[in-house]
Parts: C-alpha cells; structure tokens; sequence
C-alpha cells in the first residue's frame, strides 16, 4: 500500500512540475496593432514585427511600447495582408496579398519586388544567406 501511495505521490510531484514549466508567461503586446488579425511575426534583435490581415505591418521598436504602421510604398488593398515576414539585418520582406514587397531600412520605406507572378498571394517567406526563397 505504501508502495502505491509513494508511486502516485512521484508521479503527481513529476506532472505538476512537468505543467508547470511547460506554462508560457504571455505578455501583451497589442497595444496599436490595428486593422485585422495579427497573421505573422518575425523578430530583428530587439524589434518586433507584425503582419495583419488587413492592416498592412507593424513594428515594435526596441524600448517602445506603442506599435507604429509602417506603410509607406505600400499599395493599397490586398498588399495590406501580409501573410509572411522575412528579415535580415535592416533588410524586411514580407509576402502579401499582391506579391512580395521588400524594406532596406527596417519598414521605413517599401518598394514592390520586380518577381514572377508578382501579384500573387505570397504566404511564406524564407531567407538563407542572400537567398530569399
């Protein structure tokens, strides 16, 4: 009997220290992210971004507590649902609803990529050195 109390102690003791370090500690970070559901991240160092359906990318700077929009050279409509997020270094790509846009200084300023079917739904991105694939 004691054999069997000692073995369901061991394993409640496991389990609920188990469950306990698996629990996440979640800190919200929603404040000014706007214009439809956050659908990618991707994070640069200290900087946060953020790809919506809908309302285009957001980024949140290291030391900042307010999302900014960054959407200047972004095309208006299916551009504003970034679906993937790629970085390296100061250089941002994301995919949209209208191809893949790319940022050499961090999402200040955006220029469309002169691609192959350049006005498709981009969903993912991955870079791998200079390869953005």
């Amino acid at each position: 009997m004691k054999s069997a109390q000692l073995l369901i102690f061991v394993f409640l003791q496991l389990y609920t220290g188990v469950a306990s370090f698996a629990q996440p500690n979640w800190v919200d970070k929603s404040n000014g992210v706007n214009g439809g559901e956050v659908s990618s991240l991707a994070l640069n160092g200290a900087n946060l971004y953020a790809g919506t359906n809908g309302g285009g990318i957001f980024l949140l700077a290291d030391g900042t507590t307010q999302w900014a929009r960054l959407s200047n050279g972004f095309d208006s409509g299916n551009a504003a649902f970034v679906y993937a997020i790629g970085v390296n270094g100061a250089n941002v790509f994301v995919g949209t609803g209208n191809g893949v846009y790319f940022s050499t200084n961090g999402g200040n300023l955006w220029s469309k990529a002169n691609i192959n079917n350049s006005d498709s739904d981009i969903r993912s991105i991955l870079i791998s050195g200079s390869t953005i694939y």
